[in-house]
């Protein structure tokens, strides 16, 4: 009898390490999606908070606030989208256009004739214009900006959902857990939930200060089109790191057309700017709001990014804050008992 019991009690703990190792497979192969869920989570997340504060302002029902928040968020998504590709397609229009007079007032200041024969470039670059392999990669890219067209639709539907009755979606969730333990996962969802939209918050301040700080610059310098790059260089903050380069970027692509001095005014405005952030914005905003160090950034950036590209990217702060808050409350707090002060608290 104790045999029998033994052998069945070890095919049991067998089986279950077998489906515990099945489901790490499965989430590791599904982690793309469960990263667009996260995406999804945190605009619903976002909607439902700036609904919240639309509708004690006005006084309307939450649900139609909530409308009217993710109406607003996809008008403001769709002005940026047509802004930086509106903004880029002029200034490589205007680049390439002013790209001979550019080179010959470069190659003047540096004392270094540089000759363009445009009938050699066009052969040269003819024969990789019908390469077949070229083909194939430009129908892939078209491919891979149609999925993200979709998975984009996708988390701000999901979102909008999520938003329109989160505690319906945090009840099911806390289901998956064990009575005892519901109690304590609710409160970190919570805090979780608090500490994206301080972060959120901050990340708006910085970028509205990023944005009327570039409008400054660009207008006195006297650059064209200084409004959307203002709102290019504001949205754009929202992407650690690599966003202010880009930002700057198409500054600089926009002074090219305009002359020397010009590209070298604006590049010293685009890196004065990101100091300014680096230095002071962002440290005053995080004091009260949402605190995240900045080696948690750098390596949630390098982490985050290689597992899930670009989406992985964008997402590597809200990411990097869920895992330290729910480490906080779960472990440090309600496993160890240490008293620590939660992020965002």
């Amino acid at each position: 009898m104790t045999d029998r019991f033994t052998d069945w009690d070890f095919a049991r703990r067998t089986l279950i390490v077998i489906a515990l190792g099945a489901a790490a497979l499965l989430l590791w192969r599904l982690s793309y999606v469960a990263v667009l869920i996260f995406a999804a989570v945190l605009v619903g997340v976002l909607i439902s908070a700036a609904g919240r504060r639309l509708a004690g302002w006005t006084g309307l029902r939450y649900t139609w606030a909530v409308v009217i928040a993710a109406l607003g968020t996809i008008g403001l998504l769709g002005l940026f989208i047509w802004l930086v590709w509106g903004q880029l397609y002029q200034q490589i229009a205007a680049v390439l256009g002013a790209l001979p007079d550019t080179i010959d007032a470069v190659a003047g200041t540096l004392g270094m004739p540089i000759e363009l024969d445009p009938g050699k470039m066009v052969d040269q670059l003819a024969p990789d214009l019908i390469d077949p392999g070229m083909v194939g990669n430009v129908a892939r890219y078209g491919i891979n900006a149609f999925s993200s067209v979709i998975e984009l639709l996708l988390v701000i539907g999901a979102g909008v959902f999520f938003a329109l009755d989160p505690a319906l979606y945090r009840r099911g969730t806390l289901l998956l857990f064990p009575a005892a333990q519901r109690a304590g996962v609710g409160k970190a969802m919570d805090s979780i939930a608090h500490a994206l939209s301080g972060w959120f918050v901050g990340q708006l301040i910085v970028m509205v200060a990023i944005g009327a700080m570039s409008f400054a610059a660009y207008s006195l310098i006297g650059l064209p089109s200084a409004t959307a790059l203002a709102v290019i260089a504001g949205v754009l903050n929202f992407v650690p790191m690599l966003g202010p380069f880009l930002a700057g970027a198409i500054a600089v692509l926009t002074a090219v057309p305009v002359g020397l001095e010009t590209i070298l005014w604006t590049l010293a405005a685009a890196i004065a700017i990101q100091e300014i952030e680096s230095l002071v914005l962002v440290p005053r905003v995080q004091q009260w709001t949402v605190q995240v160090p900045a080696v948690v950034v750098i390596f949630s950036l390098a982490v985050f990014g290689t597992l899930f590209g670009v989406i992985g990217v964008l997402l590597a702060v809200p990411l990097a804050l869920t895992v330290l808050v729910a480490v906080q409350e779960l472990w440090l707090k309600d496993t160890l008992g240490e008293q620590v002060e939660v992020a965002g608290a």
